[in-house]
């Protein structure tokens, strides 16, 4: 089976890129110039990079408070180990429970954004800013913050 990778613009102006097959058997569209695949945009997926398991579990020893150097020879005494994981981990959800609430805390405090609502001789919204004509009030809101960005 031959395979042919062909790059060309998408509809958005991005570069796109497809996989083109030619099975020595029959496909529908072999006749045609052979079965496309469409492989990817060029981007990564979202979320983060994949991790090994090295990376993670040192990770996760530093947040409970234990070292990455002699974590090995401290899971050799299982009796002081396990505590010592027990009190690690608790200490961490205390601390993360902690941080979100102040978050949600700092989130929910903060002051609602108030407009000023400012309409033209026709009752349409408008902007002090630029003078724009808007239809509705989450559109006006959606134009103010863009000012306020800017």
């Amino acid at each position: 089976m031959a395979r042919v990778v062909e790059t060309f613009p998408g509809a958005d102006g991005k570069e796109r890129r497809a996989l083109r097959t030619f099975p020595e058997r029959g496909c529908a569209a072999q006749g045609r110039g052979g079965c496309v695949f469409i492989i990817t945009c060029g981007k990564r997926k979202p979320g983060g990079q994949y991790l090994r398991y090295k990376d993670v579990l040192k990770r996760h020893l530093t947040s409970c408070g234990m070292s990455c150097d002699t974590w090995e020879s401290d899971a050799l005494m299982r009796l002081e180990w396990r505590k010592a994981v027990k009190t690690g981990t608790a200490r961490f959800e205390d601390a993360q429970i902690k941080e979100l609430e102040a978050k949600r805390k700092a989130r929910k405090t903060r002051p609602k954004v108030s407009y000023n609502y400012t309409y033209n001789t026709s009752g349409q919204f408008q902007c002090n800013i630029c003078s724009r004509t808007l239809k509705n009030k989450f559109g006006f809101a959606s134009h103010v913050r863009a000012h306020a960005r800017n």
